[in-house]
């Protein structure tokens, strides 16, 4: 990640991260370090982070409580939470329509 935020550094453009697990605590570190460099996270966040955010979880994650996606969802300005019914950490393997579907439909508004 921080080779990606060396090679877009002198780009005009903005970008979307989208991280899963460590990646997104990866994602996180951009929106911290490049503010103006991130549109969109889809991980975990901090209050720091001035992006739109969505945390978004399996209802059966095996290391995550719905308890610290709420938290995050309540600390970080303006957060998204949405939980995937049926599924676990494994979301994108379990239902990948469904997760492209969530992760889409927040990146398009």
């Amino acid at each position: 990640m921080t080779e990606y935020a060396r090679r877009i550094e002198g780009h005009p453009n903005t970008g979307h991260v989208v991280g899963w697990s460590d990646g997104a605590i990866q994602g996180i570190d951009l929106a911290i370090r490049y503010p103006d460099r991130v549109g969109k996270i889809v991980a975990f966040g901090v209050n720091t982070i001035k992006s739109k955010v969505l945390i978004l979880d399996g209802e059966h994650d095996e290391g995550i409580k719905l308890e610290h996606n709420i938290y995050m969802a309540h600390t970080i300005p303006g957060a998204q939470l949405m939980i995937l019914p049926g599924v676990s950490h494994f979301a994108f393997i379990q239902d990948p329509t469904m997760f492209n579907f969530a992760i889409t439909h927040f990146l398009d508004h």
